[in-house]
């Protein structure tokens, strides 16, 4: 371990043994970085160059990990969100917090949907032409004659704009 470069530190390989036992020592189990790169079996660097491996062993840690792994590393699942955004609700002093929420939980546990996920059909997004190009959009589509003059939507239409 004596040769360790950061500067070739491979971000997109495999977490080696040490670099695991860093992360759950560090990250799971909030040891400060140095005492945890000493326990996972990497020599005593100086303070600057412990903190600078650290976070590339976390980035790499990070990189490597999906979101919701990392959550549940760290005890956060679905299970304790619900449990934070139900004891905000029922005891923030502030009432805008509190309906917040309760509005949060509601669209999580799918009793309320955005007013475009509710409704069926299809969204048109019209979108007026772009000031920064002179001139502005693209051209105009060429008019051909046999083309049919009126277009039929079955269903409901949304127009967004």
């Amino acid at each position: 371990m004596d040769d360790l470069n950061i500067d070739l530190f491979d971000i997109k390989a495999e977490l080696t043994q040490s670099e695991y036992r860093f992360v759950t020592l560090h990250v799971h189990n909030h040891i400060p970085a140095k005492t945890a790169l000493i326990l996972a079996g990497y020599r005593e660097y100086s303070e600057r160059y412990s903190q600078i491996l650290a976070r590339k062993i976390v980035a790499k840690y990070e990189y490597g990990t999906e979101s919701r792994e990392i959550f549940s590393d760290l005890n956060f699942g679905p299970t304790e969100i619900a449990a934070g955004i139900k004891a905000i609700a029922l005891h923030s002093p502030n009432a805008q917090v509190r309906l917040n929420a309760l509005a949060l939980a509601a669209k999580a546990s799918g009793m309320l949907k955005d007013q475009v996920e509710s409704q069926p059909g299809v969204t048109i997004i019209i979108k007026g032409r772009d000031e920064a190009v002179p001139g502005g959009g693209r051209p105009a589509a060429m008019h051909l004659e046999n083309q049919p003059k009126t277009m039929q939507i079955t269903g409901s239409v949304a127009v967004t704009r």
